[in-house]
C-alpha cells in the first residue's frame, strides 16, 4: 500500500493536472456505480453505463479543473498566515464555489443526458436547493479541516475522497 501511495503523491506532483483529474474522474465514477448499485439496487443488468460515463466524464473535464482552479485562486486570495485564514477560506468557498458548482452540475447533467430546457430547469427547481442544504450540513466541516490541516498540493484528493459519498448522493439526487 505505501508502495502505491508513494507512486501516487510522485504522480501527483509530477503532473497535477493530469493526476488530479484521472483521481476525481475514477471517483466520480466510483460514486455513480455506489449510488446504482448500493442505493438504487439496480443490479449489473440494470446498471447505466452511459450515466456512469456521464458522471466520469464530469469528473474528469468539470470537477478536477475546476477544484484545482478554485484552490489555486483562494490561496492567492486569502494567503496563509493568519488563524483566520482557513475560516475565510470555507466562508468563501461555501458562499461562491459550492453554489456555483452544484448550479453547474445539474445543468450540464442534464445538457449531456439529452434532457430538454424544461426537463432541465424542472430537475434543478426539484433537487437544487434540497442539495445545497445537504451541502451546508457536509462541506463546512470538511472544508475546515482541508484548510487548516491538508497542504494545498493534496486538497483536490483529499476533498475527492471525502467526495466519495457525497459523489454518490449526487448521483442518486440527480437520478430521482
Amino acid at each position: 500500500m505505501k508502495v502505491l501511495l508513494n507512486w501516487y503523491l510522485r504522480q501527483l506532483s509530477a503532473r497535477p493536472w493530469t493526476t488530479q483529474m484521472c483521481t476525481t474522474g475514477f471517483l466520480f465514477l466510483s460514486g455513480d456505480v455506489i449510488a446504482q448499485q448500493a442505493i438504487e439496487r439496480r443490479g449489473l443488468s440494470g446498471h447505466a453505463w452511459r450515466r456512469s460515463i456521464t458522471m466520469t466524464g464530469i469528473g474528469v473535464c468539470v470537477a478536477a479543473p475546476a477544484l484545482r482552479t478554485w484552490y489555486l485562486q483562494l490561496e492567492k486570495i486569502v494567503p496563509a498566515g493568519s488563524s483566520f485564514a482557513p475560516l475565510k477560506k470555507m466562508a468563501l468557498d461555501q458562499a461562491l464555489f459550492a453554489p456555483t458548482f452544484l448550479a453547474g452540475f445539474f445543468s450540464l447533467l442534464g445538457v449531456l443526458e439529452g434532457n430538454s430546457t424544461e426537463q432541465i430547469k424542472s430537475r434543478f427547481q426539484q433537487d437544487y436547493l434540497s442539495s445545497l442544504k445537504t451541502n451546508y450540513m457536509v462541506w463546512p466541516a470538511v472544508q475546515m479541516l482541508t484548510f487548516y490541516v491538508i497542504p494545498l498540493q493534496h486538497r483536490v484528493t483529499f476533498v475527492n475522497f471525502i467526495a466519495l459519498g457525497w459523489n454518490s448522493y449526487l448521483a442518486w439526487k440527480a437520478h430521482h
